[in-house]
C-alpha cells in the first residue's frame, strides 16, 4: 500500500504491516516517520533491534541470514536498514525479493523490516521488488510539504503542542519555516513553552521565530518561472546574506533562460510544445511552469536576456561596472515577467 505522511498515526494505530519503506527528500519528516514506526513496532512487542548502514561491500545475503536467525531475548524483532537509493541494485532487490517471499509464507512473522532511503528512481518503483512491496507492505515516500500541504502541516504541529493562530500566523510560520522543517519545529516547541495552551498573535510568533528559512539556487528557479517577485528578491537577499556566490545564481537563472530560449525558438518553427519540452527534459510538475513562463517574452526578449547574463557575468568578473546584485534581482525580475520601474 501506499501510505502519505500524514496517514502514518492512524496506520500505526493498527497491527503493523511485516515491511516498511521511506523514501523522499525531506530528512526531518524522514526521521519522523522513522521514530513513529519504531515506537509503534516497539508497543506492540518488537522489542529487538537490528540495523545495518548499508555502505561499499555490503552483504545483501546477511540480512537474509539475520532476519532467519533467532532473537536471544524476544521472538518479535525489528530490522532497519538504512541505505541510498543507487545501492537498491539488482542485487539489493533478488535479496529483498526473497525475503518478501519468506513474508508470504509467514515463516518471518516475528520480524518488521524497515527500510529508509532517498527518492527512488521511476525503474526502481516498477522493479519486482517494489511491487511485491507495495502488496505486503507500506511505502511511505516523503517530499517537502509546499503551500496548502505545508500549512496543514504547521496547524497540526501547533495543535499537538496546544497552540493555534490565526491563518495568517499559519502564513507567517510557513514563510519562515521553508526549506527548513526540523527549524521550526523547535522554534514551535519554544512557542509552546513560552506561550502554554495559547493561540499565537502575529507579534508573538514574530518576536519568538527567528527567521529559519533556507532557500539553494533551485528554490529561486522555481520562483522565477512562477512569476512570484516578492518571493524571488526575498530569496536572492537571503542568497546574499548566506553567502551563495552570485556566479552559481547567476549560473541557475542563465540555466532557465536559455532552455526557455531554445522551446521559443523551436516553437516559432512549428514545433509540438509537448514533444519540444520532452525533449529538453522538463519534468511533469515543472511544464506548467514553463508554459507560464513562455508566454511573458517574444524570442527577441530571451536574446536580450541572454545577453543580459553575460553582462552580468563580466560585472562578477570584474569587466565591467555595476552592482551584481541589484543586476541579479533585475534579470530575475524580469524573467518573471515583472516590470522594474527607473
Amino acid at each position: 500500500m501506499q501510505l502519505r505522511y500524514e496517514q502514518l498515526q492512524s496506520h500505526l494505530q493498527k497491527p503493523l504491516a511485516p515491511v516498511y519503506l521511506i523514501s523522499g527528500n525531506e530528512p526531518f519528516l524522514i526521521e519522523e516517520s522513522r521514530r513513529a514506526i519504531h515506537a509503534a513496532a516497539l508497543k506492540q512487542g518488537y522489542t529487538e533491534k537490528q540495523l545495518w548502514q548499508v555502505e561499499t561491500g555490503f552483504s545483501w545475503p546477511s540480512l537474509l541470514t539475520a532476519a532467519n536467525s533467532l532473537s536471544l531475548f524476544s521472538s518479535k524483532e525489528m530490522l532497519e536498514l538504512r541505505c541510498t537509493s543507487n545501492q537498491l541494485n539488482e542485487t539489493a532487490g533478488k535479496t529483498l525479493q526473497t525475503y518478501f517471499t519468506a513474508i508470504s509464507k509467514d515463516s518471518l512473522a516475528d520480524k518488521i523490516l524497515l527500510i529508509v532511503t532517498d527518492k527512488l528512481t521511476a525503474p526502481q518503483q516498477k522493479a519486482a521488488w517494489y511491487q511485491t512491496l507495495l502488496k505486503i507492505g507500506a511505502v511511505i515516500q516523503i517530499w517537502p510539504p509546499e503551500g496548502e500541504t505545508l500549512l496543514y502541516w504547521l496547524k497540526q504541529r501547533l495543535a499537538a503542542a496546544q497552540l493555534t493562530t490565526s491563518a495568517e500566523g499559519l502564513q507567517l510560520l510557513a514563510e519562515r519555516a521553508e526549506g527548513n522543517l526540523l527549524a521550526i519545529a523547535q522554534e514551535i516547541e519554544k512557542l509552546s513553552l513560552l506561550y502554554p495552551q495559547a493561540n499565537l498573535s502575529l507579534e508573538a510568533i514574530t518576536e519568538a521565530v527567528n527567521d529559519s528559512a533556507r532557500f539553494d539556487v533551485f528554490s529561486l528557479s522555481d520562483a522565477i518561472l512562477q512569476g512570484n517577485g516578492k518571493r524571488i528578491t526575498r530569496i536572492l537577499f537571503c542568497l546574499k546574506d548566506e553567502g551563495v556566490e552570485p556566479i552559481l545564481i547567476l549560473w541557475a537563472i542563465t540555466k532557465e533562460i536559455r532552455t526557455l530560449t531554445l522551446i521559443a525558438e523551436q516553437l516559432l518553427q512549428g514545433a509540438n510544445i509537448e514533444k519540444v519540452l520532452f525533449e529538453q527534459r522538463v519534468w511533469d510538475k515543472r511544464k506548467p511552469l514553463m508554459r507560464h513562463a513562455l508566454q511573458r517574452h517574444q524570442l527577441n526578449g530571451w536574446y536580450l536576456l541572454l545577453q543580459h547574463a553575460s553582462d552580468i557575468d563580466q560585472i562578477i568578473k570584474g569587466l565591467k561596472p555595476g552592482d551584481v546584485w541589484d543586476e541579479l534581482v533585475t534579470i530575475g525580475l524580469t524573467v518573471a515577467g515583472i516590470k522594474i520601474l527607473l
